[in-house]
């Protein structure tokens, strides 16, 4: 599924949400990962290795770090997957029927809220390990960023319009697919027009991508020259992430809102076009993610 979908929510962005507290602490330098039930469980342990493959930690920053991770982890699950639960069973009820680009956008608008309470919630401790982090570190996390990139480039920037629209129409149907099953020749057809109306700008999306980038590691060398307060840090973490989706940029901004509302509207009529059978398919899904939620969160009391 593609991002900004509603009931065709996809595997990753319920991931991201599942782990949002660990994307929180990775906000220093990793991206939000996708893990599956197990991987939660040991999510602290996942959360330590994505964070040192980022920065490159040591022995003793890894030991300052790992109860924090275990902390937030606690946290996260006593206290948000039972609002996650209630949040996809909402969301499960919506895909048994035709559904409107005004339920997928607000969904998102919800999905969004519960992961900077998170974020906000992990501010105190991300900027207390930002304030450890060495000139190593920050070099380390620079140096994966452009190494992300360059993979990003080669995957969304070759070849022409056609290329670039057929390979993300490819990715749109192997998620909707994921969730629905398969779907006929016809309903594919109907897909790639939809995904092909979405305004298509990759130079604009690595720039945006770029600019958050840059905006971590400047704020970092910045941490590194002034040694602020903890609460000054707090506040230059606040304002990044203020701006991780809404570009200061007018043009990328306005590209950005059109294609997330585009996103939406063409998320909605997949669902519609599904038939009865790959609605239901959809639902025993989401009952799963469901059942998961309440799981992990009934693990919060031996964490």
């Amino acid at each position: 599924m593609e991002k900004n979908s509603s009931t065709q929510v996809s595997r990753s962005r319920w991931r991201r949400i599942a782990v949002a507290g660990l994307a929180a602490s990775l906000a220093l330098g990793a991206t939000a990962c996708g893990m599956v039930k197990v991987g939660y469980r040991n999510g602290d342990t996942v959360g330590l290795f994505l964070m040192n493959r980022y920065l490159d930690l040591s022995g003793e920053q890894k030991e300052y770090v790992k109860p924090k991770l275990h902390a937030l982890l606690a946290w996260h699950k006593s206290t948000q997957l039972p609002d996650y639960a209630t949040l996809a069973a909402e969301l499960q009820r919506k895909a048994r029927q035709p559904i409107t680009a005004l339920e997928v956008a607000s969904f998102n608008d919800q999905s969004r809220r519960r992961v900077m309470t998170t974020v906000t919630h992990a501010l105190p401790d991300m900027a207390d390990i930002a304030l450890r982090l060495t000139p190593d570190n920050v070099r380390t996390l620079q140096k994966k960023f452009v190494d992300d990139d360059d993979k990003w480039r080669d995957e969304n920037l070759k070849g022409d319009v056609e290329k670039r629209q057929r390979a993300r129409y490819e990715k749109t149907l192997e998620r909707v697919e994921e969730w629905y099953g398969r779907f006929g020749r016809e309903q594919r057809v109907a897909i790639r027009e939809l995904s092909d109306a979405r305004p298509l700008d990759n130079e604009a999306l690595l720039a945006e991508r770029q600019r958050r980038e840059g905006e971590i590691v400047a704020m970092l060398n910045r941490v590194l020259r002034e040694k602020p307060s903890r609460d000054a840090v707090i506040e230059m973490m606040k304002g990044i992430a203020d701006r991780f989706e809404q570009s200061p940029d007018p043009d990328r901004r306005a590209f950005t809102d059109s294609l997330h509302k585009a996103t939406d509207e063409m998320n909605a009529q997949i669902h519609n076009l599904a038939t009865p059978e790959q609605r239901t398919k959809a639902v025993a899904r989401l009952q799963e993610w469901i059942d998961d939620f309440r799981s992990l969160a009934g693990d919060a009391g031996a964490t």
